[in-house]
Formats: structure tokens, C-alpha cells, sequence
């Protein structure tokens, strides 16, 4: 909800013969790669893990929710940008038509951050 989890009751489905049905809509809303797509979308445009929570909108008095401390979004941060890169990483190259390859740095918060952009001109 906005960026974070909250507690919800689950109810508990079960068929006419008593088998388990597990819901979809609560199986999608548990996965954490949505809300890690959220907090790292947020961070490559300069929202700090530690100014996360402040930027949320507001979700009303008396909901309990988690997922908004800064080591939660760094590190949903951290394993959406590794995903990335393995991704990136194992892609065959030859298939590419590359006119230019441009790779730099910088330093960010005292970590170094390596880009690369890849792009053509006609």
C-alpha cells in the first residue's frame, strides 16, 4: 500500500470437501519484488532510504505497517540493482548491433557507482 506492507487478516478458504485454497490476490500482495521495484525506482530518482517512510502517502490512523525502515529499502534496493546487473550479465552480446558503449563512474555516498549506457547515432 503505497510502498509498504500492512497487516491484513487472511481468511481462510477451504473447499466443500475441507482441501486448502490458497488466494491469488494475497499470494501476489505477499511478493516482495514489487515493493523492491517501488523502493528502488524511488532511489534512482535521489529519495534517500532514510527519508523513505516521510515520502509515503499517508494510509490512516490506526494501520499497522513494516517494510519502511531504511536497512529494509537498502537492501531491496541492493537486491533489485544485483538482479539487474546478473541479468544484464548473462545476456548474450552477439545478437547487438553496439555503435557505442560508454561506461563511467562516480562516487555516491562514499560507494563507487559504475554506469554504462549503450546507445546510437545516426
Amino acid at each position: 500500500m503505497g510502498g509498504r506492507k500492512v497487516k491484513v487478516t487472511r481468511p481462510r478458504v477451504r473447499t466443500v470437501d475441507g482441501k486448502k485454497i490458497r488466494l491469488e490476490a494475497y499470494e501476489w500482495f505477499r511478493n516482495d519484488g514489487i515493493l523492491a521495484r517501488y523502493a528502488l525506482a524511488k532511489a534512482l530518482h535521489g529519495l534517500s532510504t532514510r527519508n523513505y517512510a516521510f515520502a509515503l502517502e499517508g494510509i490512516g490512523n490506526g494501520v499497522e505497517e513494516a517494510g519502511v525502515s531504511k536497512s529494509t529499502i537498502s537492501w531491496r534496493s541492493a537486491r533489485m540493482t544485483k538482479d539487474a546487473l546478473n541479468k544484464l550479465l548473462i545476456s548474450p552480446l552477439d545478437d547487438l548491433d553496439i555503435a557505442v558503449v560508454y561506461i563511467g563512474g562516480m562516487v555516491v555516498v562514499r560507494q563507487k557507482v559504475v554506469c554504462a549506457w549503450r546507445g546510437h547515432r545516426w
